[in-house]
């Protein structure tokens, strides 16, 4: 039951481990959305 245990406990660690690595890639695609929405809107306006 122990390596069952243990087993369990590193799954979770590497799946917390993953939610992070995408949480990182959610933002950086956000911010990279933004970055070109605004590029598009100031060569709109002349700027």
């Amino acid at each position: 039951m122990k390596a069952l245990a243990a087993l369990a406990s590193l799954l979770d660690r590497s799946r917390q481990q993953v939610m992070k690595a995408l949480d990182a890639l959610a933002v950086a695609e956000r911010d990279i959305r933004a970055l070109r929405t605004a590029r598009a809107d100031s060569a709109r306006s002349g700027d």
